[in-house]
């Protein structure tokens, strides 16, 4: 564009001033690019205007090409946005995809437009107007390529990330290599499975995940000097956040062949820290007994439980029981029980004790002191159900023959997905169950 001029001759003065002309025109060319750079931002759908049009209206355009080039700008800014969308896998992918097909449309436009713009130029008679466009189909295409290049590594980056991250949802998932899956951490408290449930009979361990549910029946016989006599509990375990725990009871009874109602019991447990953190994992349990016809209870525990090895689970328990009024009997206990899994998240089975020391207002210097001690089996029929059995035999005097604690449950949950800050270590697929 930039050549020197020979003013002399007639033929070289004729031929600068033709060449001044043509220099001075080139600012149309550049003012129609930045026209075609506009129609660029411009939606795929949208009518190509005539060349002509768009050549005498070149003032009109800047604030557009600039406003529409800030939109353009905030594409990336929204495409980063929606990757930290929940539903990685499926919304990047598709959103890169049709990033790839929008590239390729708008590279189409690209062409049309300059195609017809060399047209309106060649038929004008411009050979400096149509050399100076003639790298215009070039520079598309590098576009094209650079911009479809760029998209198809986006949609590949973005279903390599969702499947490492299904990959390590199956790991936390699945059963440990070497371990158990009823030893799986669970909830956000990443306590084992088995804690889940009632897995003894006489010993209580730890907290249910919140979020989580379990409908108890308890039965208890017990033999004494010939006579039995049958208690029955229904509970309702719930399990809330921060460590907590709450179960409601219905009491009552069958004595010498009646049926009577005893009442009913509010509990509530804290576990002070999470699974694994504090050494046998210590909890505090309260308990207040709202009895019908007798003096109410209160009762307070600590509860302790622990895995040792693969398979062996232990819970031990402290308990102080006082009653409000009337014969104002007091109860120490304490009770222990280990067992072994035998089949995994299936059957478990291993040995309780029960030891209770009893005295009232008349007789606090001559307590009743019972042990007892017998097997333990805790089977799970279902995924969601579980039953356990634990007699125990009385070995002191003042022991009832024997006491048999039976349990049936079943565990279910309730609520919706956890929210994005709510989420802690996944359950297993066989939560609760085989």
């Amino acid at each position: 564009m930039n050549c020197r001029c020979d003013d002399h001759g007639s033929d070289n003065v004729a031929r600068n001033q033709k060449l001044q002309a043509q220099q001075n025109r080139s600012t149309d060319v550049l003012a129609i690019g930045r026209i075609v750079i506009a129609g660029f931002m411009r939606a795929p759908h949208e009518e190509t205007r005539c060349g002509d049009e768009r050549t005498g209206s070149n003032d009109e355009h800047p604030d557009a090409i600039d406003s529409r080039a800030d939109n353009f700008h905030e594409l990336s800014k929204i495409f980063h946005e929606r990757l930290s969308c929940r539903k990685l896998r499926r919304f990047s992918t598709l959103y890169a995809k049709l990033l790839a097909r929008r590239c390729a449309v708008l590279c189409q436009a690209i062409d049309r437009r300059r195609q017809f713009t060399v047209k309106n130029w060649q038929r004008n008679g411009s050979e400096l107007r149509t050399g100076a466009v003639v790298c215009a189909p070039m520079n598309s295409n590098l576009l094209r390529l650079a911009l479809t290049t760029a998209a198809a590594c986006l949609s590949e980056a973005t279903t390599s990330r969702a499947q490492e991250a299904e990959a390590a949802r199956v790991e936390v998932t699945g059963a440990p290599p070497g371990g158990l899956r009823q030893d799986m951490p669970v909830g956000p408290y990443d306590q084992p499975e088995w804690t889940t449930e009632r897995a003894f009979g006489a010993s209580r361990v730890y907290v249910r995940p919140p979020g989580t549910v379990s409908f108890n029946q308890f039965w208890t016989p017990e033999f004494k000097d010939g006579e039995v006599e049958h208690t029955f509990r229904e509970e309702v375990e719930i399990g809330l956040p921060y460590r907590l725990q709450l179960d409601l009871y219905q009491n009552w009874n069958i004595e010498h062949g009646d049926t009577f109602y005893k009442g009913s019991s509010v509990e509530l447990r804290y576990a002070l820290a999470n699974w694994g953190k504090i050494p046998l994992n210590p909890t505090l349990y309260g308990e207040w007994n709202f009895n019908d016809g007798a003096p109410d209870k209160w009762e307070q525990k600590l509860l302790l439980g622990q895995t040792f090895g693969r398979r062996w689970n232990w819970a031990g328990n402290l308990t102080y029981e006082q009653e409000t009024g009337g014969e104002r009997e007091q109860e120490l206990a304490v009770s222990s029980a280990l067992t072994y899994a035998l089949i995994d998240q299936t059957l478990n089975a291993g040995v309780e004790m029960l030891w209770e020391r009893k005295t009232s207002k008349d007789t606090r210097g001559d307590p009743e002191n019972e042990f007892l001690i017998g097997p333990s089996i805790n089977v799970r029929p279902t995924r969601f159900s579980f039953i356990t059995v634990a007699p125990l035999f009385g070995t002191t005097d003042d022991s009832p023959d024997a006491e048999v604690f039976v349990i049936a449950g079943f565990n279910f949950r309730f609520g919706g997905p956890p929210g994005p800050g709510e989420e802690g270590p996944t359950a297993p697929a066989s939560m609760f169950g085989r």
